[in-house]
C-alpha cells in the first residue's frame, strides 16, 4: 500500500494543479502584464507594483516547474 506524508501529497497537488490549470496561468499572467503596462503609462504606480507581485508570483511558480520537469522529467 502507497503512504504518502504530507509534504509528498503537498507536492503531488501542486504539481498536479499546475500540470492542468499552466494554460489559465499564463493568459493571467499576460493579462496582468498588459495592465502593468496600462498603469505604467497613467502613472499609477501603486497599482503597478501590486500587479508586478502577482505576475512574478504566477511566472514563478511555472518557471519552477519547468525547470524542475526539464531536470528531472
Amino acid at each position: 500500500m502507497i503512504n504518502f506524508d504530507f509534504w509528498d501529497l503537498a507536492l503531488f497537488a501542486y504539481v498536479f494543479l499546475l500540470l492542468y490549470t499552466w494554460p489559465i496561468i499564463v493568459m493571467l499572467d499576460v493579462s496582468a502584464i498588459c495592465r502593468i503596462k496600462k498603469c505604467i503609462k497613467n502613472k499609477e504606480y501603486g497599482r503597478a507594483s501590486f500587479l508586478i507581485f502577482a505576475a512574478v508570483l504566477m511566472s514563478g511558480s511555472l518557471i519552477f516547474f519547468m525547470v524542475w520537469i526539464g531536470l528531472y522529467g
